[in-house]
């Protein structure tokens, strides 16, 4: 009788009084509990490795803009970590066409990664360079010339980006669409303000022409990018114009050695396109040759010289 104590004597007391239909049932659910046991356990174990391999693998690709921004805050915040210790051991170079980066296709993620370099200031480097105002004007007519006398597709950009920036709660204290009043908090934010609930108007009024539709368009997409600079410059202190066009945005990690050597050691890297819809392909990477390459590229086409050379001594 000594098999009635184990878990295979129970199930053969089980198939003597209760009858096979039951036992089979019951056996079912011991195999369905196992085998779903099983695959978590196999599930887990294959999310750690994927996560050992994304670490070992030098360069992987990250999702096309706006959804890179998650990716991007990450990876800052990551870096920064890392060197918690050691506090201005590094260099986070910036390299954007605008300081507003997604701040009107995904704002909120434009708000988290703002804050975060906020939140990082004075415990690393940030410099962050972006174009002057005469090629921030041509970048905003280059992203949206797609739109131009596509009546839906301005609408509906307008509908699920420009208006949702500005009808969330505390719009960053310049306007509440809820109550339509505005609450401007200096000139910038005012200007933004009235343009924004003017585009609310205009943007959608039946004797509005197409063509006027897109100019509203650029207009707001300027005025929100301007604001983004007010911001910025007010919190951050960091930022500087560059008047020459990059050849891909970036987001450097820089060390210096004891012998005052710059060293490369990461980047997210994006390439914007203006076809049928804008967009940016992009990569991480933490191969330091790789990184060399293109900071130097970067330098060489924004005529860093200074900085150039300094890279050269390593």
């Amino acid at each position: 009788m000594e098999h009635k104590s184990t878990i295979w004597g129970k199930i053969a007391l089980v198939i003597k009084s209760k009858g096979f239909a039951l036992t089979l049932a019951f056996l079912s659910l011991i195999l369905t509990g196992y085998f779903a046991y099983q695959q978590n356990k196999t599930l887990k174990e294959n999310t750690a490795l994927l996560n050992r391999v994304d670490k070992g693998i030098s360069t992987v690709p990250i999702p096309d803009f706006p959804k890179n921004i998650s990716k991007i805050i990450t990876f800052i915040k990551d870096e920064f970590n890392e060197r918690k210790d050691k506090p201005n051991s590094i260099t986070l170079e910036i390299y954007t066409d605008f300081i507003g980066y997604g701040v009107a296709s995904d704002n909120k993620q434009f708000n988290e990664y703002l804050n975060t370099l906020i939140g990082l200031k004075g415990k690393q480097n940030i410099v962050w360079y972006y174009y002057n105002e005469k090629l921030r004007g041509k970048q905003n007519t280059a992203q949206f010339k797609a739109y131009k006398g596509n009546k839906k597709e301005i609408e509906d950009y307008v509908k699920k980006c420009m208006l949702n920036v500005h009808t969330r709660e505390n719009c960053q204290g310049v306007c509440s669409f809820n109550t339509g009043g505005c609450i401007p908090e200096g000139k910038r934010e005012k200007q933004t303000c009235f343009l924004i609930r003017d585009l609310d108007k205009k943007i959608f009024h039946k004797d509005t022409k197409d063509e006027e539709k897109y100019d509203l368009l650029l207009n707001a997409s300027k005025s929100l990018q301007e604001t983004s600079i007010d911001l910025a410059y007010n919190d951050l202190k960091i930022c500087d114009t560059l008047g020459v066009e990059f050849p891909f945005f970036a987001w450097f990690i820089l060390e210096k050695n004891d012998n005052d050597e710059i060293v490369p050691k990461s980047a997210i890297i994006t390439f914007p396109a203006y076809g049928e819809k804008a967009t940016e392909k992009g990569f991480k990477t933490h191969n330091s040759e790789l990184v060399h390459v293109l900071y130097e590229t970067m330098l060489d086409k924004t005529g860093q010289v200074a900085k150039k050379e300094i890279l050269k001594k390593r």
